[in-house]
């Protein structure tokens, strides 16, 4: 607007990953709003994902305080979403996979009579979409993809090498299936041997994780990192030539979307948000989840080819330029927050 008076934005769960990278892009893209950052701490909040903002942002435990909009961007808002709709715009924004519903139901059951009407309901993908609509009637109409600053802006010089480097990155666990992609790199070790690596970035402490560490260890090429700072992760990226995803249900998985910021070649199953954007074999890869040996005929297609499918990574990123640059993120936030403000008058 053009008038001088400062306006409050409040950004709801900012201490998790994807609320803070949002207030920290627009704490320093619009130095003219105060930021109030609200999280109650819980499972994903994390202070230290707010730490370089700290200095330009209110930070408040807990409860809801006075501002000109509402940014909910997680489903367990919900009875705040509520309380506020009518009174002030609201954006209520979804990425959830669908246990966060079971549980919630389980508790607190469903109430299909509440009305949304003044409440402009996005999700990330058509998976979180299709999550909360079975809850919810078939509300829940557009997708809204979050955005992720390019922090990669040089192409990476192409050292030439005979290897052939995969990554799976993310905690180990069921839903995850690290299991089928190590599966299907042992298949593609009888082919080609010490020249291709596996690295398996994440925290492998669970009983899901510490099974897997104990059943391939003494695998030459396969390598358990555990967890690795971003910094870390990031160098994993600039390494490695291919990213794979075989989640069961990954609504919009960042690493896919990093990894795309890095050019590289990604494999995600269609369990992923990500299959949703990318056309399989021209911006990457999809299999169909669960399907190893699907799976193994692209990652061999991709070492056979290994020069060729370069272009696929270049592809991916401009996928990542058109969808997830912070530039149409913004576009894309500030027509949903017009939206918002005109459902109240």
């Amino acid at each position: 607007g053009g008038n001088n008076m400062s306006r409050n934005i409040l950004v709801t769960g900012a201490a998790g990953f994807i609320g803070a990278n949002f207030a920290e892009y627009f704490v320093n893209k619009h130095p003219e709003y105060n930021v109030i950052v609200l999280d109650k701490l819980t499972y994903a909040g994390n202070m230290d994902n707010l730490k370089k903002v700290m200095d330009k942002i209110t930070f408040v435990k807990g409860d809801i305080c006075d501002f000109d909009f509402l940014l909910a961007n997680t489903f367990t808002m919900k009875s705040v979403v509520e309380s506020v709709s009518g009174k002030k715009p609201v954006l209520w924004w979804i990425h959830e996979a669908s246990d966060i519903y079971k549980s919630y139901i389980q508790e607190f059951g469903i109430s299909k009579t509440k009305n949304y009407d003044k409440v402009i309901i996005k999700a990330v993908s058509n998976i979180a979409k299709n999550n909360f609509n079975k809850c919810y009637m078939d509300i829940l109409k557009e997708i809204m993809p979050y955005g992720i600053p390019d922090i990669n802006m040089q192409s990476h010089y192409d050292k030439k090498s005979n290897y052939v480097k995969f990554a799976v990155i993310g905690g180990l666990c069921e839903n995850k299936s690290q299991e089928d992609v190590i599966e299907a790199f042992i298949k593609l070790q009888c082919y080609y041997g010490d020249l291709i690596k596996l690295y398996v970035v994440g925290n492998y402490s669970n009983l899901y994780g510490s099974h897997i560490v104990k059943k391939y260890k003494d695998n030459n090429g396969v390598k358990f990192m555990g967890a690795l700072n971003r910094k870390q992760i990031f160098d994993i990226y600039k390494e490695v030539d291919v990213v794979i995803c075989a989640s069961k249900e990954d609504c919009l998985p960042v690493v896919m979307t990093e990894a795309m910021m890095y050019e590289k070649v990604i494999i995600c199953s269609d369990g992923t948000g990500t299959a949703e954007v990318i056309r399989n074999g021209v911006d990457g890869f999809i299999f169909q989840k669960g399907n190893i040996k699907e799976l193994f005929d692209i990652c061999k297609y991709i070492i056979e080819n290994k020069q060729d499918v370069k272009i696929i990574g270049k592809n991916g990123k401009k996928v990542f330029k058109k969808i997830f640059s912070m530039d149409s993120f913004k576009n894309r936030l500030l027509e949903a927050l017009d939206e918002a403000s005109n459902l109240v008058v």
